[in-house]
């Protein structure tokens, strides 16, 4: 028999860098860890998690990368989904045919 975890927060699809800082800051508090341990685990400061999580600066993706690793979570990139409302943006810029 095997056994399925359930996670503890559903997935999210963040389209804006501002996002992403949210979105680990709900996973962080959803597992019980402080801006101190994540920082601690992945080589970073507190005051750098804290920029993340508020919007406040950008960064590297290896510093993501490196918070993800931590909370054991994954960056899955796969196409937006068509909408009803007309041609996708990259057929927009690109004058791509579908």
């Amino acid at each position: 028999m095997s056994l399925t975890l359930k996670p503890l927060l559903p997935a999210v699809s963040v389209r804006a860098p501002e996002q992403i800082g949210h979105v680990l800051r709900r996973w962080r508090k959803a597992k019980n860890l402080t801006q101190v341990q994540i920082a601690k685990n992945a080589g970073l400061t507190q005051k750098t998690i804290s920029h993340i999580e508020n919007g406040t600066k950008t960064t590297e993706v290896s510093t993501i990368l490196s918070i993800c690793a931590v909370l054991d979570l994954e960056i899955v990139i796969r196409e937006r989904p068509q909408t009803m409302a007309g041609p996708s943006r990259l057929s927009e810029m690109f004058d791509v045919q579908s």
